[in-house]
C-alpha cells in the first residue's frame, strides 16, 4: 500500500550509511537538493514545506561524510509568500536563488544570495531581478551559468494579461556580480500560448531561452502539430532576439530535450511523428554551432523491427506479452556527449490519457548516435512498467546518472518481473506494492548490466526509492532517498554507496 505523502513530508529524517556518516537528525525539513562539491564534500538543501516554504536548511558535509556546518534561513519576510528557485555551486560559493511575491502590485522579487565555505557565512544578498505576474503564474524566473563559469545570467518573465505579448528581461553578470549587460525584450508571442522551460548562457555572454509557442487554441487538449519549438538568443542589443526554429516542415516533433554543451554548442533531440500518427517515425536531432551562426538538423528513421529488436530479453519482445508497447509516447530526458563525439540519448515512455487519473511510466529507450549524428551505433530498451496517479509520482519514473562513461538508471519495479526466464515473460506493472529497487548500468557499447539494490535498501528499512530525490555525488558515489518503514510510520531516509561497489572496470 502506498504511504500517504503528508506523513513522509512531516517526518523527514536524514540517515546516511557509514560511507557518509553515522549521524542522524530528526527535524521538520524535507530534502530538496544536493550540491556536490570538490573533494568529496557536499551540501544538502532542505525545506520545511515543498509547496509553501517559510524556512530553508543548508547543511555542509565534509569528505568523511560528517555534517560540520549548518545554516537555517528564513524565506518569508513580512508574511509575503516565498518560493525556492534553486541552489548551485559557483565561484567557490554556495549560491541560493529564492523569490518573494508581493500580492498588491503583483510583483515578484528574485533574491540572490551567496555563502562561503565551509562556514556557510553569507557574503552577498540582494534583489537580482523582478517580474510582474499573477500569483497563479509564479514561474517567471530562470538562471544559467556559462560553461567556463565566468558568467551568470538571470531572466524574468513579466506576465500581465494572457493575451498580451510576453515581456522578458535579461541580466548578465561576471564573477564579481558586476553587470555585463541587461536588456528588456517584447516577444512576438502571447503570454497564454508561450512556455519557457530553460535558459542557457555561453562563454561570450550570449543568453538563450528554450521555449514553445502553441499556435492552436489553448485548452485541455494539445495538438502537438501546432506546437512551435523555438530557441531565442540575445546579446544585449535592443533589436529582436535571434530565433532558431527547431521544427520540421513535414513532421511533428515530440518529447524534445535540449541543452548547452561545454563547447558552447546547443544540442537537442526529440522523436518525430507523421501527421496525426502516434507511432514515432524515428529520432530527430539538432545542433547549434558554438558561435550561434549555424543550425543543423538530422533525422534517423527507426523501423518497427529495429525497435522490437532492441528488447534485451530474446530476439524480440514476445507478441504474447499483454504489456507490449508500440514505439510511441517517448520523451527525451537526457542527452550525453561522448568523448568520440557521439551522443547517448535516454528517453522514457510516458503515457497520459485525457480524463484518466492514471499515468504510465514505461520502458526506457537508450540510443547512441554516431559522431556525424546521422546514424545510430545502437539502440537498447530497458523494460519497465509502472502505473501511478496524476500528481503523485514520488516512487515512479527513474533517475539517470553518469560516471566514467557509463549511464546508470535507478527505478522501482515489481519483484515478480525478475523471477525466471524473462524472454517470454509478461511483465507486471509496478503500482507501489511490493518493490524491488533496481539499477541498470549501460556501457558505451550498449551492454546492460543489472544490479539489485533491494538488499541495500531493506537493510535500512527502505521500501522504495524516490527517484527524483536520488543524486549523483561526484566522485564520492550515489545518494538514494527512500521511504523508511518503522514503528513510527514512514519517514524519508538518505543512504548511499560508493561507485566502487559497482565493480567499475
Amino acid at each position: 500500500m502506498k504511504l500517504p505523502i503528508p506523513i513522509l513530508l512531516l517526518l523527514f529524517g536524514l540517515f546516511v550509511t557509514p560511507f557518509y556518516s553515522d549521524a542522524q537528525t530528526q527535524d521538520p525539513f524535507e530534502m530538496e537538493d544536493l550540491i556536490s562539491l570538490p573533494g568529496k564534500k557536499f551540501v544538502i538543501i532542505s525545506l520545511n514545506d515543498s509547496r509553501r516554504p517559510t524556512r530553508l536548511a543548508m547543511r555542509y558535509f565534509n569528505a568523511d561524510g560528517d555534517m560540520t556546518g549548518e545554516r537555517l534561513i528564513d524565506l518569508v519576510k513580512q508574511g509575503l509568500s516565498a518560493q525556492y528557485e534553486g541552489a548551485f555551486y559557483w565561484n567557490n560559493q554556495i549560491n541560493l536563488v529564492t523569490s518573494l511575491y508581493y500580492p498588491g502590485p503583483k510583483r515578484n522579487h528574485l533574491i540572490f544570495r551567496q555563502f562561503s565555505l565551509p562556514n556557510l557565512t553569507e557574503t552577498y544578498s540582494g534583489v537580482i531581478d523582478e517580474a510582474y505576474t499573477p500569483e497563479v503564474y509564479r514561474i517567471p524566473f530562470g538562471y544559467a551559468i556559462s560553461p567556463d563559469s565566468s558568467k551568470i545570467m538571470f531572466y524574468g518573465w513579466t506576465y500581465t494579461l494572457p493575451e498580451d505579448p510576453a515581456k522578458l528581461n535579461f541580466r548578465v553578470f561576471d564573477r564579481q556580480l558586476d553587470e555585463i549587460w541587461s536588456q528588456k525584450y517584447t516577444l512576438p508571442y502571447n503570454n497564454e500560448t508561450l512556455y519557457i522551460y530553460r535558459g542557457a548562457l555561453n562563454d561570450a555572454g550570449r543568453a538563450y531561452i528554450f521555449c514553445e509557442n502553441y499556435e492552436g487554441r489553448p485548452g485541455r487538449e494539445i495538438d502537438e502539430r501546432k506546437v512551435e519549438h523555438i530557441i531565442l538568443g540575445a546579446e544585449g542589443k535592443p533589436e529582436e532576439m535571434i530565433k532558431y526554429d527547431l521544427n520540421l516542415p513535414d513532421m511533428t516533433i515530440v518529447g524534445l530535450q535540449a541543452r548547452m554543451m561545454p563547447d558552447n554548442s546547443i544540442v537537442g533531440a526529440a522523436f518525430m511523428n507523421q501527421g496525426r500518427r502516434s507511432r514515432h517515425e524515428g529520432l530527430y536531432n539538432f545542433r547549434i554551432s558554438p558561435d550561434g551562426s549555424e543550425l543543423v538538423r538530422n533525422r534517423i528513421t527507426i523501423s518497427d523491427d529495429l525497435y522490437q529488436a532492441a528488447y534485451p530479453y530474446g530476439d524480440k519482445e514476445s507478441i504474447f506479452n499483454a504489456n507490449r508497447h508500440r514505439f510511441q509516447d517517448y520523451f527525451v530526458d537526457k542527452v550525453y556527449l561522448e568523448p568520440d563525439g557521439s551522443w547517448t540519448i535516454l528517453a522514457e515512455q510516458r503515457v497520459e490519457r485525457s480524463n484518466y487519473a492514471e499515468i504510465e511510466f514505461n520502458d526506457l529507450c537508450v540510443i547512441q548516435l554516431n559522431a556525424d549524428l546521422r546514424s545510430m551505433k545502437w539502440i537498447k530498451r530497458l523494460p519497465k512498467r509502472q502505473v501511478g496517479w496524476q500528481g503523485d509520482w514520488t516512487i515512479f519514473s527513474h533517475k539517470a546518472m553518469r560516471y566514467q562513461g557509463k549511464t546508470f538508471v535507478f527505478f522501482n519495479d515489481t519483484p515478480a518481473n525478475y523471477d525466471g526466464d524473462r524472454s517470454n515473460q509478461t511483465l507486471q506493472a509496478y503500482n507501489g506494492g511490493p518493490t524491488k529497487v533496481m539499477l541498470f548500468a549501460i556501457q558505451g557499447n550498449g551492454n546492460i548490466q543489472p544490479y539489485d539494490l533491494t538488499p541495500l535498501a531493506r537493510a535500512r528499512g527502505v521500501r522504495a526509492i524516490w527517484p527524483s530525490r536520488c543524486h549523483e555525488n561526484g566522485q564520492r558515489g550515489v545518494l538514494l532517498y527512500g521511504e523508511q518503514i518503522g514503528t513510527n510510520g514512514a519517514q524519508g531516509l538518505l543512504f548511499g554507496f560508493p561507485w566502487s561497489d559497482l565493480n567499475q572496470d
